[in-house]
């Protein structure tokens, strides 16, 4: 395990070389892991590896509802799927998992130590009544094939028999399956800070959608559902983890052709989710 003081929950904006960006170190709290507070501290990006820390004294504190958006960096926690037994619903020699719930076919890309979906999950969700617990992308049906399905917290930590706990997924739980197939898990921000250590940000993003795809990893520009309408949609990727800030809100991921972020968003807005290897 790792010790509550290493916790440092993070994204780091890993942009072009001689570029520069501010994160912020997110501390966890205690033995409960809910990320509360934040101090600033400024970036000098040389390589997608390589950061220049200095810091200042800022504190960042917001009980506000409206998405809260901080470039923020960690501690490296390796996250290894490379090199292990893999799940029987992957193929090695194709790059692919075939979901085993509704035998979907999903490209996967591996970078670094991490094997990743290379497209959105596109699970049909339902609800102990049957009812689907998802939306589309731009609450449009027809966005779910191209962009994969959009998920609240209850739906992608897969909840809705159990109840939503807080914080939503303690150290002990993960990784957590969550939504994703069998052998596969929601990241957490410290696995995806280990994607952003292995890859500029802009070579994660699809062409298409401004990158440069060079990855495979293929970010489109998605964005999520709230309660007031779309957000980000066509400008950004939001993308789940199993972190939350505090008892209202969760810790998704923000990924547009030019930056990566930490965004705080209330726990029923609706994310993509990218499933990792175990």
């Amino acid at each position: 395990g790792v010790s509550p003081a290493s916790l440092i929950a993070a994204i780091a904006a890993s942009t072009s070389a001689g570029s520069t960006a501010t994160i912020i170190p997110i501390p966890m709290l205690n033995v409960l892991y809910i990320i509360c507070s934040a101090t600033v501290v400024t970036v000098s990006s040389s390589s997608a590896n390589e950061f220049v820390v200095s810091s200042s004294s800022e504190v960042v504190k917001s009980s506000s509802s409206t998405p809260e958006e901080q470039n923020i960096s960690s501690t490296n926690v390796s996250s290894s799927s490379v090199g292990t037994s893999y799940p029987s619903n992957y193929n090695a020699s194709t790059n692919t998992l075939t979901d085993e719930r509704d035998g979907k076919i999903y490209k996967t890309v591996t970078i670094g130590s991490q094997i990743w979906l290379a497209e959105n999950l596109a699970y049909d969700l339902k609800d102990a009544d049957g009812y689907e617990a998802f939306y589309c992308p731009n609450d449009d049906a027809s966005n779910c094939a191209i962009y994969g399905n959009v998920y609240d917290q209850r739906a992608f930590l897969d909840e809705y028999d159990e109840g939503v706990n807080y914080p939503a997924v303690p150290e002990s739980q993960r990784p957590f399956k969550g939504i994703c197939p069998t052998g596969w898990h929601v990241p957490s921000i410290e696995e995806w800070q280990v994607l952003l250590d292995n890859a500029y940000v802009q070579d994660l993003v699809a062409e298409s959608a401004g990158g440069t795809g060079k990855s495979g990893f293929d970010v489109l520009l998605a964005g999520g559902l709230s309660l007031n309408g779309s957000l980000y949609y066509e400008k950004a990727g939001l993308f789940a983890s199993v972190d939350d800030y505090d008892i209202r809100n969760m810790a998704s991921v923000k990924i547009s052709a030019t930056s990566a972020s930490a965004l705080k968003v209330i726990c029923n807005y609706f994310v993509s989710v990218r499933c990792l290897m175990n």
